[in-house]
């Protein structure tokens, strides 16, 4: 019992502490932040130059083409959806966020190395599924390291990277033409920028963990 109220004490302190804390002194939140503008810079560099990488990299036709975008952004919805269900089961956000920018990382690797191109492009579509869930997953996570009243400015930072995430496009093109048509080096520069999201998010995983084991429902466990 003394162990449940010292625990119960801790929440509370935390809690109050966290909610006099505004999210812009919370370098959590920033993680977040910096984390959205990578994953903005992944989505918009994937699925703008997807079609063009089928075909002149891939010698997909343009039936062959339009089915695999099609089917990456059905990947995207299945992650969103997916990444809901499970971050409400295992209350770890950002984990998910970690595993899925090492997913995203491991499929572009893939994409550039495998002969296949059908799997080549399977690849390239699951690794913009995956930053359809590292959307959803900050989106929420903004949510939570934000107040009612500050909620908006804190939409108004994370929105920002949405527009200097759109920048991918020209920086994949700039470094294709330079490569004389190659994908090669523009895959190299998204790998590289998904490994960033990573590093990222390793910073908060020990701090999420604490706060899980800490949290009312573990006491509630505990009670029982």
């Amino acid at each position: 019992m003394a162990f449940i109220r010292q625990t119960d004490d801790e929440i509370k302190e935390t809690a109050h502490s966290e909610n006099k804390k505004s999210f812009a002194q919370d370098y959590r939140f920033w993680i977040v932040w910096f984390g959205m503008l990578v994953c903005s810079f992944l989505f918009f560099g994937i699925s703008i130059w997807l079609p063009t990488y089928l075909i002149e990299a891939k010698g997909f036709e343009k039936e062959g083409m339009s089915s695999i975008t099609s089917l990456s952004w059905l990947f995207a919805l299945g992650f969103v959806l997916a990444c809901g269900f499970l971050a409400d089961k295992t209350r770890r956000p950002s984990l998910m966020a970690t595993i899925l920018f090492s997913l995203t990382a491991v499929f572009l690797t893939v994409a550039v190395f495998i002969p296949n191109p059908i799997l080549a492009g399977l690849c390239m579509g699951l690794a913009m599924g995956c930053q359809g869930g590292v959307f959803h997953l900050s989106n929420m996570l903004m949510v939570k390291y934000s107040t009612p009243e500050t909620a908006g400015r804190a939409a108004g930072l994370i929105g920002f990277t949405n527009i200097m995430g759109g920048f991918s496009s020209y920086i994949m093109g700039w470094l294709r033409d330079l490569s004389g048509g190659d994908f090669s080096s523009s895959i190299a520069m998204l790998i590289f920028t998904a490994l960033l999201g990573l590093a990222a998010y390793l910073f908060s995983i020990k701090r999420e963990s604490a706060e899980l084991r800490l949290s009312p429902i573990h006491v509630q466990k505990i009670q029982a």
